[in-house]
């Protein structure tokens, strides 16, 4: 039973990574309109806050400011900030107890576990399998088959623990959300969040509690003191407030923002925790392991850590190329557009927007943004 854990472990990393992942994606745009979207409507209660909207070519702006953040989203620095709240989820001791119990939910599957065990079994007749036994044998003579079975799963179950597991997992993983469908995947799952209403009500009501009037009056500085026309008014904003440097530096500050690492925790959590989530894990792990392309990738993951001592770079490439399969973008596109539809689910991801958007240190940095520059 060791082996069969084993197996379905390494569909409980994917299952877990993908969770903390499409958690920490929530966040994913800054809204496209720097000026408030609504408030650009209302003339009047922009006006309130020093913002006159005819002042600005606000469709240029906006268009700019999408296409400056979608540039500033691929900066390295911001990788790394992302990858660090990424490593923070995943490291959190609540969510590893809480990934465990969705592991114990998925081997507790009667569909998976027989094809978890269809799978062991094919593993038994393998020449890295025989010879990892006859190791073992070896190394404890007087231990029978059983002691024998519990020794090749704690050998299986340690590699999985290791650094060089999770780098060769982490490369895989990485490569596999860079393909084209799942990248149009996660792009589907960022916009349902930018669409949602709650996002939108939350945004709106940021941009509306900002005071614009330090904003006119540096363009007004910068403009020499003199009252600038709408052109020179967009062009110094676009020059001098909305660079892809300053929305670089804004993403990073909301990445690493507490309440965005608190709030996350949280959603991962919730999610994790949800039954409708539960029941897509389980599916979508029967699913994979149901498909001969993606066992053979399974089984040859498998058996490269089996030998005493794995190779880094091999490990690597196996759990890449067994991750590089149509089955596995499909299955994993179509997991994701239906967290996308689940009404519970949207129910937690709408929690977490209108958390997120009360948070006063989340206005405090839109506020900086729009007007310290």
């Amino acid at each position: 039973m060791r082996g069969v854990a084993c197996t379905i472990t390494l569909v409980r990393h994917f299952v877990v990574w993908a969770t903390l992942g499409l958690s920490a994606c929530a966040p994913t745009r800054p809204a496209a309109d720097p000026l408030g979207g609504t408030s650009l409507n209302d003339p009047e209660g922009s006006a309130q806050r020093g913002l006159d909207p005819t002042k600005v070519d606000a469709p240029k702006l906006e268009a700019l400011f999408a296409e400056r953040v979608d540039q500033a989203w691929e900066r390295p620095a911001v990788d790394r900030a992302m990858e660090e709240l990424l490593t923070s989820l995943g490291d959190d001791p609540a969510l590893e107890a809480q990934g465990e119990a969705l592991f114990q939910a998925l081997g507790q599957d009667a569909r998976l576990l027989a094809r978890a065990e269809a799978l062991q079994e094919s593993l038994s007749e393998e020449p890295a399998m025989v010879a990892l036994v006859m190791r073992l044998m070896a190394e404890h003579p007087g231990a029978g088959p059983d002691e024998i079975g519990e020794l090749a799963g704690k050998h299986v179950e340690q590699q999985t623990e290791s650094p060089a597991f999770d780098e060769a997992f982490d490369f895989a993983i990485d490569r596999l959300f860079e393909r084209p469908r799942l990248t149009a995947a996660f792009e589907d799952f960022g916009a349902a969040v930018a669409n949602n209403p709650q996002f939108e009500r939350g945004m709106a009501a940021v941009f509306h509690g900002i005071d614009y009037r330090p904003l006119e009056e540096r363009v007004r500085a910068v403009n020499g003191g003199k009252e600038p026309d709408a052109a020179v008014a967009t062009q110094i904003l676009i020059d001098r407030a909305f660079t892809v440097d300053r929305i670089e530096t804004l993403i990073i500050e909301w990445l690493n923002l507490p309440e965005t690492r608190s709030e996350l925790r949280r959603l991962a959590s919730d999610l994790l925790q949800a039954p409708s989530f539960r029941k897509r894990a389980v599916a979508l792990s029967t699913e994979l392991l149901s498909d001969p392309e993606v066992q053979q990738g399974l089984r040859e993951s498998f058996l490269v850590l089996l030998d005493a001592h794995p190779d880094a770079a091999e490990m690597k490439e196996t759990f890449r190329d067994a991750l590089d399969t149509p089955r596995i973008d499909a299955a994993l596109a179509s997991f994701m557009a239906e967290l996308i539809a689940d009404p519970a689910l949207q129910t937690l991801g709408a929690r977490f927007l209108e958390r997120m958007t009360e948070s006063k240190a989340f206005a405090a940095s839109m506020q900086r943004f729009m007007t310290d520059w």
